[in-house]
């Protein structure tokens, strides 16, 4: 009976632990699970994460789904019947409303009871989305247990932006570079933010309808590093972009062109003066500092470009990729091999093989930059160059 006892104690101890263990803060002043918390032991059913067929209860994996809000915003979920991808079933709605600056709010789907999945078998993770009107974006985020995030913007893999029908995204998960392993995913977290919305002239108030959240097995042919779908300066790989120069007489700067542009939306227009010294633009990968990841899945860097006209069109342009070693360096036109077209006003795809960058470990990139050299770039060292999609290919 001793015996029993002690057993039967160590049981509830072991589901208050798991309990308190689910109850996290997430990442803002308010946070709420609307399902009653499970402790028991993890539900995979397959891939399918979350398809909302219940109505409001766990989703397959056995975690809760909720909501938060900072001070000032505003968010709420309910389970649509009418608006269910195929037709049947129900979908998760979203309202959220940011109308102040600096505000955010949203929504999380744990990965299991105990908040801790291991995904490490997948290659991306994939939902399909619409919105009561067209909502263009919001930022994806995956969370580990420890709470760390790695983020992006849907539309970086949904080219026009979410609209009022159905759609399907599929996201690498080497997309979420910041995360320091797979092993340990808590969440998947849905964001509205008011400062990036202002930024990009979308409303601040919404309804977004999300369904069928899956992980899957099968590699994805690339993982970009930007696609410039909105005015903002993080890149696809939740890194920071921005300026740099060196020298007495070099400068560089950059814009966001909605009249020039290759794929979607926007181009990066960059803007050099290389007369004495270099300048050029950076991408860090991860955060702010830039996080080494392990791309050695693919084999090539692209990316598409043109120059603004022909006084501005320079010979040749850097490219720096660098790994946890240092920086290694590729020149185009001259290490491209699709095409070896020089320079020039009209759109082309470059591609570099990762082996024309000497020494370079793809297991541990974490930057990306464009450079222009007085000594290298040639003709009009002061000039102007549209880049857009930009990525690692298989």
């Amino acid at each position: 009976m001793e015996k029993l006892k002690k057993l039967t104690s160590l049981i509830i101890m072991l589901a208050a632990t798991l309990v308190a263990f689910n109850c996290d803060t997430l990442r803002a002043e308010s946070s709420v699970d609307v399902n009653s918390i499970s402790a028991t032991s993890l539900v995979f059913n397959g891939p399918m994460v979350a398809n909302f067929d219940n109505g409001g209860g766990l989703n397959l994996w056995g975690g809760t789904t909720g909501i938060f809000n900072s001070v000032g915003a505003t968010a709420s979920i309910s389970y649509s019947s009418s608006v269910a991808y195929g037709g049947s079933g129900y979908s998760l709605a979203i309202t959220y409303g940011v109308p102040l600056a600096g505000v955010y709010s949203g929504a999380y789907t744990n990965l299991s009871s105990i908040g801790i999945a291991d995904i490490r078998a997948y290659k991306y993770l994939s939902f399909y989305v619409r919105a009561a009107a067209p909502e263009k974006t919001f930022k994806l985020e995956l969370q580990d247990s420890n709470g760390v995030n790695a983020s992006l913007y849907v539309s970086d893999y949904l080219d026009g932006g979410i609209t009022t029908t159905w759609q399907e995204v599929r996201i690498p998960l080497d997309a979420f570079v910041n995360l320091d392993s797979l092993e340990n995913v808590s969440k998947i977290v849905f964001v509205f933010e008011h400062d990036y919305y202002e930024r990009n002239a979308m409303p601040f108030s919404g309804t977004v309808y999300l369904d069928n959240i899956s992980f899957g097995t099968d590699a994805l042919s690339a993982v970009r590093i930007e696609h410039f779908a909105d005015k903002w300066d993080m890149n696809a790989l939740g890194g920071n972009l921005g300026d740099m120069f060196g020298g007495r007489n070099a400068y560089h700067s950059h814009d966001f062109s909605s009249t020039v542009y290759r794929d979607h939306a926007y181009a990066l227009l960059s803007s050099y003066n290389a007369t004495s010294g270099w300048c050029g633009m950076y991408m860090l990968f991860g955060n702010a500092y830039g996080k080494a990841h392990d791309f050695s899945y693919y084999k090539k860097f692209t990316l598409w470009m043109r120059s603004m006209s022909d006084v501005t069109t320079p010979a040749n342009v850097k490219i720096e990729l660098v790994d946890a070693t240092g920086i290694h360096v590729a020149m185009i036109p001259g290490n491209t091999t699709t095409p070896t077209e020089p320079i020039s006003t009209t759109w082309r795809k470059y591609t570099i093989y990762f082996t024309a960058f000497a020494g370079l470990s793809p297991a541990s990139i974490k930057q990306m930059n464009i450079v222009y050299e007085d000594s290298k770039v040639g003709v009009n060292t002061v000039g102007a160059v549209y880049y857009d999609v930009i990525q690692f290919e298989e």
